[in-house]
């Protein structure tokens, strides 16, 4: 009768039999297929090896098994399974990858070397730069190559073209027998092409690899990759989602080098220009940024920050995200569940001169802000509002103290973003009679010092190669400055004041609206009468 002990051993013995036949049969496989055989039980698996691909894709029947330079050796248990393919396709834009023939028994060993294992490899390899070449491709380019030029690089075209284009966006939607992509470029959306079936696919696992996501899942994921083209790095943060037909794609791309704008590039008139400059002098007290979401805030922040950065002073932001680094200052990231109000207080602590908080977004925010603003600091801040005088009526309804509210204010900027007309193919353009009506109307309201010697002419531009036909390059600011004097002071500690009240006593004082700024730089062709009239309506 067998003891237990030798149970195991013959069990041990069979066992090793029929892994033996396995791997012969395996081994006859390859020499059929013409393929290099492994037996992984006989081999030792670097770690730093295996971490080119994760435990989840490793399941799928694919391990690496050896690297020689910029050769590697994977073994596949699947000649025929398209995931793999899929995984071969990404790290051959690393290395030069030759197959080999493995069992899946071969496939559950490798795994078992994974626990512990952590992913050095992917997150970080994975967040890696794609080199562009420094030619931009046009529209028309991507166009003709997106369905037939090799797979490996239609990723590279896109991003290229979209670089080249200044898009802030790519979106790769699926539909039903493809996927449309779009450019936002300057806040307006622009299909550029269309992906066969079987190249959106090979697109979504070629950017879920590259942004250090999961393949084949389906879920919302976020990632992150580099791209370095002209010797610039532009940051591409990865959103997917799923839809009906398959995962769209959003690459958010963010120019890490790019240079931080001055208060003249922001397209500011020389009267406005006096204003600001005027209140930024004032060592306490709140400048107030306000827009919807999308009019440029953020870029006007920045440009004041860095017309305030001088080594005498202590500068001190609290954002959310930070969005870019600022030589001098030091910037602190509101993290998720924080509150801006209590994180202020701490800030106030450290006696800085000039304090950024990136949104006023309720009473307490404000509160703080606004006593700190009368306490020898100078705050600068945003908040959404649709214009100076609404921002006003609305911090007046989160805000107990009126008095406070007039006294701790010194300059309020209203802004929208307009799109800038090509200057290689711009051309006059004739308005309709209504159209010329309210620009008439708009115009006889500007002060006549601003209005000396300019006439009525309009622009508009229908596109060339310069602008990928377009009509429009770039985008530039149109605003209202509303500084609050000793007037506006006394309405606002009025509870029966309305907006409405509020923005006709502001321009009484002289202020330029939105409308009448655009209109001033649509006479200049500097932009389009119909940017003005779409961005003063949102």
């Amino acid at each position: 009768m067998a003891t237990e002990g030798n149970k195991r051993v013959i069990g041990d013995v069979v066992s090793s039999y029929n892994r033996d036949e396995k791997e012969e049969a395996v081994e006859a496989r390859a020499a059929e297929l013409g393929l290099p055989y492994y037996d992984v039980r006989k081999m030792e698996l670097a770690p730093d090896v295996l971490s080119f691909v994760s435990v989840d894709e490793a399941q799928k029947g694919i391990v690496p098994l050896l690297r020689k330079g910029d050769s590697l050796i994977v073994g596949v248990a699947d000649v025929k399974n398209e995931n793999i393919e899929k995984i071969i396709d990404y790290l051959s834009e690393h290395f030069t990858v030759e197959r080999a023939l493995i069992s899946w028994d071969a496939v559950k060993d490798a795994i078992t070397h994974y626990e512990g294992l952590h992913k050095q490899e992917l997150e970080e390899e994975r967040d890696y730069e794609i080199q562009l070449a420094d030619s931009a491709m046009t529209f028309k380019e991507l166009e003709a190559e997106l369905n037939s030029a090799a797979l490996r690089d239609i990723l590279k075209f896109i991003l290229s073209a979209a670089i080249s284009a200044k898009s802030s966006d790519i979106h790769i939607e699926p539909q039903k027998t493809g996927a449309r992509i779009r450019f936002r470029i300057d806040g307006v959306l622009h299909v550029v092409g269309e992906l066969k079936k079987e190249r959106y696919d090979y697109i979504l696992s070629q950017v879920e690899l590259a942004a250090g996501m999961k393949l084949n899942v389906n879920e919302a994921q976020e990632g992150r990759l580099e791209v370095v083209i002209k010797g610039k790095t532009v940051n591409v943060r990865v959103e997917t989602m799923p839809t009906l037909y398959g995962h769209d794609i959003s690459l958010r791309l963010f120019n890490t080098e790019s240079t931080m704008l001055e208060l003249k590039d922001l397209g500011l008139s020389d009267y406005n220009r006096g204003i600001v400059e005027k209140m930024l002098a004032n060592p306490q007290g709140m400048v107030l940024v306000v827009g919807p979401t999308g009019a440029g805030k953020t870029t006007t922040i920045y440009a004041i920050l860095n017309r305030l950065n001088e080594p005498g002073l202590k500068i001190i932001t609290l954002e959310d995200p930070i969005e870019y680094a600022l030589p001098g200052i030091a910037q602190s990231q509101i993290e998720e569940g924080s509150s801006f109000s209590i994180r202020l207080k701490a800030v106030l602590r450290e006696d800085p001169d000039i304090v950024m908080v990136g949104e006023i977004r309720d009473a307490e925010t404000a509160d703080v802000a606004l006593h700190a603003s009368l306490t020898g600091h100078l705050m600068v801040s945003t908040f959404h509002a649709n214009n100076a005088a609404a921002a006003l009526g609305l911090l007046k309804e989160i805000t107990d103290n009126n008095s406070l509210l007039s006294a701790g204010i010194n300059l309020v900027i209203a802004q929208r973003l307009v799109r800038r007309l090509c200057s290689d193919c711009k051309k006059e353009y004739q308005l309709t009679q209504e159209e010329y009506e309210h620009a008439q109307s708009v115009f006889n309201e500007i002060p006549e010092e601003l209005k000396k010697d300019k006439t009525l002419t309009f622009f508009e531009s229908a596109g060339c190669d310069k602008c990928n036909g377009l009509g429009f390059s770039g985008r530039i600011g149109i605003f209202e400055m509303l500084p609050l004097t000793v007037e506006m002071q006394k309405l606002l500690t009025r509870e029966d004041i309305t907006i409405t009240e509020l923005q006709e006593a502001a321009k009484k004082s002289g202020m330029v609206t939105m409308e009448q700024d655009g209109l001033l730089k649509a006479i200049d062709g500097v932009t389009a009468l119909s940017e003005v009239m779409r961005a003063v309506k949102e």
